[in-house]
């Protein structure tokens, strides 16, 4: 199963950066309202991977503590341990690419917030326009107004690339070094 998620997760992401880099190409038109799909597809990649790592931080030895703050502190601490093992369990080009595209996806989404400041893209009554909160803001050419349905997509898909990369890597790579790291930590099971 976690070899079927991993492939499902590598998908998202091929599809995520085709319909992305896609948007830096004027003579293709791309909207939310055609590749919604891929919005679905990434929840349904990226649950399963918390899932998961839920269920492996369930597996660590509990540490035992007094009260709802210290209990806090020690599921924290759980967490922690989880994580360091998981980073150690990706190749470092790996968790340099992960630690790029989390970057991208915070640029991306800081200059989409930028574009799209006027407003959202609308066609209505056979016209383009643009609407803030159901506001109407200015009229739009058509041009312009393919250019906002290509900054929404590429908001959107910013962020599906690095929802998709992550179970990718986990599924394909880091949850299978988890359980055979777990075989070697003197019982420890992660």
């Amino acid at each position: 199963m976690a070899k079927f998620l991993g492939i499902a997760s590598l998908v998202v992401l091929v599809l995520s950066a085709v319909v992305h880099f896609s948007t830096f190409i004027q003579s293709v038109p791309v909207s939310m309202g055609v590749i919604w799909p891929l919005h679905v597809a990434t929840g349904v990649v990226v649950v399963p991977m918390v899932f998961s790592l839920r269920a492996q931080q369930k597996k660590l030895p509990k540490i035992q503590a007094e009260g709802l703050i210290a209990k806090w502190c020690a599921e924290y601490r759980l967490s922690i341990k989880l994580f360091y093992k998981l980073f150690k369990a990706i190749p470092l080009p790996l968790t340099i690419a992960c630690a790029i595209a989390f970057v991208y996806a915070i640029v991306n989404f800081d200059l989409f917030t930028k574009l799209m400041e006027d407003g959202s893209p609308a066609f209505y009554d056979n016209r383009y326009f643009l609407h803030r909160h159901g506001e109407w803001v200015r009229d739009l050419s058509r041009e312009e107004y393919q250019r906002y349905l290509a900054y929404e997509v590429r908001g959107f898909s910013g962020h599906w690339m690095i929802f998709s990369l992550l179970p990718t890597v986990y599924f394909l790579v880091a949850r299978q070094r988890l359980a055979q790291s777990s075989d070697v930590d003197n019982g420890e099971s992660v």
